[in-house]
């Protein structure tokens, strides 16, 4: 599992792991995706919601969306 995020396709710059704060009456939690330092591209959001316990397993939350916004952007950027 690759736990950093590759550099940009388009203008080959650095990029990282951005979160927005969902803070109104309709959504709760972070939004968390991938920007590019340079260019600004930006991969797709997933929210991090307050995570769920299952079977006694803490599941979910920030960690999982950043994950999957690292995964997103990682795909997009290696075709």
């Amino acid at each position: 599992m690759v736990t950093s995020p590759y550099p940009c396709a388009y203008c080959g710059g650095k990029s990282k792991v951005s979160g927005k704060r969902a803070g109104n009456y309709r959504r709760e939690g972070t939004l968390y995706y991938v920007i590019c330092n340079s260019c600004k591209c930006r991969g797709p959001m997933f929210r991090g919601a307050d995570g769920n316990e299952e079977n006694g397993a803490y599941v979910g939350g920030a960690d999982a969306a950043r994950i999957k916004a690292i995964d997103a952007w990682n795909i997009l950027m290696s075709k």
